[in-house]
């Protein structure tokens, strides 16, 4: 299962190295507006301790990008007639599924990485030249908080997404669909940031691990991979 698993995701990571143009433009916006303009913008907030709206934001990103990747997920096979190649081989539909949600997750967290290291960069220049006290600006449970919930609002909105794209016929379908599902996640990530505590973090990481486990189950259990290949 993991083998196959591990094939469909290297699958979709190469085809993702070899689009990478076709996404250049997106994550140079991604990186300027989330890892400059943002913590240009709210360095003299973050240095007085209120990191909420940074914090939302940078996580809202996880939503962002793995919705924009998963409209291609079974929309942008089936425009390019390789469903019915995908579907017709050995593997499972759990390893079909999950090695798309997996390449999902692996791609847009190193992106995110990626901005968090520029966004910490620019808020230590900004400060620097606001003459601000040298000092991380998140405490430790404030930046495990950005560490931890993007994986989970990635694994959520992927799973989802992938299934969405399972059902959907165009990407324009799709697209409206992805605008609204990250906003029952957003609203968890607000209850949890309003007041972040480590045992509310433990309880949110296990209630959306939970969510996360419970989409992508019924997902599988709904692939019915006779009805696409006759599509």
């Amino acid at each position: 299962m993991l083998r196959d698993l591990w094939c469909v995701a290297w699958k979709e990571l190469m085809v993702a190295r070899r689009n990478l143009k076709s996404y250049a433009t997106s994550y140079i916006m991604v990186l300027f507006i989330w890892g400059f303009v943002f913590p240009a913008a709210t360095v003299d907030q973050v240095w007085n301790g209120q990191t909420r709206a940074a914090m939302l934001s940078f996580c809202y990103l996880a939503v962002l990008l793995a919705s924009g990747q998963t409209i291609n997920a079974f929309v942008g096979e089936r425009m390019q007639k390789t469903l019915g190649t995908l579907l017709s081989t050995r593997l499972s539909d759990a390893a079909i599924y999950l090695g798309k949600v997996a390449a999902t997750v692996i791609t847009n967290y190193a992106v995110m990485l990626l901005v968090l290291v520029i966004h910490l960069g620019v808020l230590w220049y900004a400060a620097m030249f606001k003459l601000y006290p040298s000092k991380f600006p998140y405490t430790a449970l404030e930046f495990t908080l950005m560490l931890t919930l993007p994986i989970f609002a990635l694994v959520y909105t992927s799973a989802l997404g992938v299934y969405i794209s399972l059902k959907s016929t165009n990407i324009r379908s799709q697209h409206l669909l992805n605008l609204f599902m990250g906003l029952p996640l957003m609203a968890g990530f607000y209850f949890v940031m309003e007041s972040p505590s480590w045992s509310k973090l433990g309880a949110s990481l296990t209630l959306f691990a939970g969510v996360c486990f419970i989409v992508s189950y019924i997902s599988i259990q709904r692939f019915n991979r006779q009805r696409l290949i006759l599509q």
